[in-house]
C-alpha cells in the first residue's frame, strides 16, 4: 500500500511524529533541526515509494530549501495517525533523488547517509 501525501501531512501538522533514534544522531550530525524535518513533511513531496518496506510502507519526501538545496527525509505511516522520521538529509548528496521514479522494492534504506 503506498503512502498518502494528505496524510503525512495531516499526522505532521499534528504534531504526531516518531523521531528514530537513528534519526536524531543523523539530523544532529549534518545540523537538521526539527522544524527543518516537520517542514518537508508539511510541505514536501513524496519522490519515491517503498509500498512494500518492512516492516511499514516508507517514501522518500523532498522540499527545497530557502537556500536552493534539497531537504529529503525517509518517512513512514506507523498507524494512520503516526508519521515517521527515519533518514533526514540535506544538500548533494540527494539531489538526484527527484530523478530516482518510483521504486517498489522492498529494500530497507534506513541506513543511507
Amino acid at each position: 500500500m503506498a503512502l498518502d501525501l494528505s496524510t503525512i501531512q495531516r499526522v505532521a501538522t499534528a504534531g504526531r511524529i516518531t523521531w528514530r533514534y537513528h534519526a536524531l544522531l543523523r539530523a544532529r550530525e549534518r545540523g537538521i533541526t526539527r522544524d527543518q524535518a516537520i517542514r518537508v513533511l508539511t510541505e514536501g513531496e513524496i519522490i519515491e515509494q517503498r509500498p512494500r518496506a518492512k516492516p511499514y510502507p516508507k517514501c522518500l519526501m523532498m522540499q527545497m530549501q530557502e537556500d536552493n538545496q534539497p531537504f529529503t527525509s525517509r518517512s513512514a505511516t506507523t498507524r494512520p495517525t503516526t508519521a515517521c522520521i527515519s533518514s533526514p538529509s540535506t544538500g548533494s548528496t540527494l539531489a538526484s533523488a527527484k530523478t530516482r521514479g518510483n521504486g517498489e522494492g522492498e529494500d530497507n534504506h534506513d541506513n543511507q547517509s
